[in-house]
């Protein structure tokens, strides 16, 4: 027998009560396209700045890191596309396959056959280098999938994550 003066813990729902507007379940897709433009952007955008800081530094800088150890071709759609579908889910990596398809010149494989000696902008990575870089940057976009379903479906309100006993300060 359930009595009904005793009242649900703090941050539970009574099961017999319906759930108010306040406590329903958003989705901020706006703030999860932010977070694809730049990673944490989205959780900036929703009132979480530590967590966006801390997000946008762990996968900037692995994605960066890819970029660094393979160089700006690790993020070619025509020579990796299946690694490229992975790495566009950072936005900066079809900004960066724009770039260096801008460098560098579309050969055909007779052009390659040739003597002539051609100069780019950019040389292309070979080898090792570039395998590593291509798993940083794919490792990176799905990082950042995960970190978009995350705000897609996190609660906006910054506060604590556990119960805060009667008579304490909250930060």
């Amino acid at each position: 027998m359930q009595r009904k003066d005793l009242k649900p813990p703090v941050g539970t729902t009574d099961v017999n009560q319906p759930a108010s507007r306040s406590n329903q379940a958003r989705w901020h897709l706006a703030a999860a396209a932010a977070g694809w433009l730049v990673p944490g952007l989205g959780h900036w955008f929703i009132g979480q700045r530590q967590r966006a800081v801390i997000l946008a530094v762990t996968i900037g800088s692995l994605w960066v890191t890819g970029l660094v150890i393979g160089g700006l071709d690790v993020c070619d759609r025509q020579r990796n596309s299946a690694w490229f579908i992975l790495q566009s889910l950072v936005a900066p990596s079809l900004a960066v396959d724009w770039y260096q398809s801008q460098l560098l010149p579309i050969k055909s494989d007779e052009d390659w056959s040739s003597t002539e000696l051609v100069r780019s902008a950019m040389e292309p990575s070979f080898g090792h280098p570039n395998e590593q870089g291509i798993l940083y940057t794919a490792l990176a976009g799905l990082l950042n999938l995960l970190v978009i379903l995350d705000v897609i479906y996190r609660d906006g309100e910054p506060g604590p994550t556990h119960p805060v006993p009667a008579g304490h300060a909250t930060d």
